[in-house]
C-alpha cells in the first residue's frame, strides 16, 4: 500500500507570510484493515482512518528581533540574503 502525500507552499510578504497547500493519502489508499496470518489462524482487524484529506494553513513570522546588517554590492551579487532596512530610506 502506498500512501502519497502532495503540497503546494507560496512564500509572500517579503518571506514573512507563508501559505501552504497539502493533500494527504493522495491516491485514497489508506482503507483501515489490516490481516495478519500464523500458523494455525487469521486475523483480519478494521479500525477507523482518516482517509484523503486536505489542510490549508498560513503562517506569518512577526520576528521584530532581525540582525540588521547592510549588504555590499559583492554580496548582492553572490545571492547573499541580508536582512535589514530597504535601501534609499534614511533612519
Amino acid at each position: 500500500m502506498w500512501l502519497w502525500n502532495a503540497g503546494v507552499t507560496k512564500t509572500s510578504f517579503l518571506k514573512k507570510a507563508v501559505l501552504r497547500f497539502q493533500v494527504y493519502d493522495l491516491l485514497n489508499q489508506n482503507i483501515g484493515i489490516n490481516r495478519g496470518t500464523r500458523q494455525n489462524y487469521i486475523q483480519n482487524s478494521e479500525y477507523k482512518v482518516l482517509r484523503r484529506f486536505c489542510q490549508f494553513s498560513f503562517t506569518y513570522s512577526i520576528n521584530c528581533f532581525a540582525e540588521k546588517n547592510i549588504a555590499t554590492p559583492r554580496q548582492r551579487d553572490n545571492n547573499i540574503q541580508i536582512i535589514g532596512p530597504p535601501r534609499g530610506r534614511g533612519m
